[in-house]
């Protein structure tokens, strides 16, 4: 999957984490110890781009949202390197809206799992048209 459009899954997926129901957030806890909580802290990796608490996180919460497609967003060049802490732009400093089908998600979950979401989406036009398809 392209890691830039990854990203902006992940971004997404933290949003739809703070919105399990109870009986969602029970069920996903079970195997969890009783110290951590989805609803407070999803996930692990590059939390603070996630949840747009690093440095630039104001900046992006900023900016003006830019018309984008799944098709658009899949086609940008993965980086060599996801830093943990800082943003790789000019993606990671953008906010997009898109038009897109969610066609599977899962939860990352068991032993070496986070508890974020995996969301893939697809093309409205083409639901062959997914990040994993690009």
């Amino acid at each position: 999957m392209n890691h830039r459009l990854a990203v902006l899954l992940v971004l997404l997926s933290v949003m739809l984490c703070g919105r399990v129901t109870p009986a969602q957030t029970q069920k996903a806890h079970q195997h969890k110890s009783p110290a951590s909580s989805c609803g407070t802290h999803c996930g692990t990796e590059r939390w603070g781009i996630k949840t747009l608490t690093d440095s630039g996180g104001a900046a992006v919460t900023a900016a003006t949202p830019t018309s984008s497609t799944v098709s658009k967003l899949t086609s940008e060049q993965a980086p060599a390197h996801l830093p943990q802490s800082s943003r790789v732009a000019p993606i990671e400093n953008q906010q997009f809206t898109i038009q897109a089908v969610l066609i599977a998600w899962k939860e990352e979950a068991g032993a070496t799992g986070d508890h974020d979401f995996h969301l893939v989406l697809a093309d409205p036009q083409d639901h062959t048209k997914t990040p994993e398809n690009r």
